[in-house]
């Protein structure tokens, strides 16, 4: 088990580890020794994950669909999964847990008032609490020009917010570019540098949307500005993809 990172080594449960190319990926974890600067990103926010056993009315509505919900504070993704499940994840700003009891049985009880998740209301939790993580660092992007031996993945070098649903892309993405550069030999900053360059404007955009949406009047002017410029949305999603000419070039 690695514990922490410390003079450029591994210090694992068994020993020290002072060999061969180090690949960061931790996902949404910091590692002692390695942590990610959150100045400037969005992590005043906690995130839930929560499983409900899907109805045959619940696989109908959601069937073959991503349903993303503004709520007061944040937003909720709904999708069908396997093994007759909804998916249900959400983030909300800690100011708004904190004003709702810091409990999810109240949160849950505001969000299903909301009309587009009425139909949750009385759908059966799965899990006895849901999963969650808090002080994720939305925004965040590993600079290029940070002199570190070590190769940053997935979360550990760009958290796009949820609600764009690239962040796996992103992920396998850094996988491709990191394994490329392993073998080609090439030092951790200019992988860095190409995967600052594949995702950076992508990540920049969707933050600024979510700092729209955090704020009290945001969600109703950005649906006003969707609704007054036709295909709007799919830009938004166009442009908060990876390129697929980045793509293919990392093939």
């Amino acid at each position: 088990v690695v514990q922490r990172i410390e003079d450029g080594q591994l210090v694992t449960a068994a020993g020290v580890i002072d060999e061969g190319p180090m690949l960061l990926a931790t996902g949404k974890h910091e590692l002692h020794g390695a942590a990610r600067d959150p100045d400037g990103t969005l992590n005043d926010v906690v995130g839930f994950k929560q499983y409900l056993r899907t109805t045959p009315a619940l696989a109908r509505a959601y069937h073959g669909v991503v349903e993303i919900v503004i709520v007061d504070g944040g937003y909720v993704g709904v999708q069908c999964v396997e093994g007759d499940r909804l998916n249900v994840c959400l983030v909300i700003t800690k100011a708004r847990f904190k004003a709702l009891g810091s409990n999810w049985a109240s949160l849950w009880r505001a969000l299903v008032r909301e009309p587009a998740l009425e139909p949750l209301a009385d759908a059966e939790q799965l899990l006895p609490r849901p999963l969650t993580i808090a002080g994720v660092p939305y925004g965040y992007l590993a600079h290029p020009e940070t002199n570190v031996p070590w190769y940053r993945l997935g979360d550990q070098a760009a958290v796009i917010p949820s609600f764009c649903g690239d962040g796996m892309a992103i992920a396998l993405h850094s996988g491709r570019l990191a394994a490329n550069a392993v073998v080609a030999g090439a030092t951790a900053s200019a992988y860095q540098a190409q995967l600052y360059a594949d995702v950076h404007r992508q990540v920049r955009l969707a933050a600024r949307l979510q700092r729209i949406v955090s704020t009290p009047l945001g969600p109703f002017a950005l649906m006003a500005g969707l609704r007054a410029i036709p295909g709007a949305l799919r830009y938004l999603a166009h442009w908060t993809r990876i390129a697929p000419a980045a793509v293919t070039r990392a093939l």
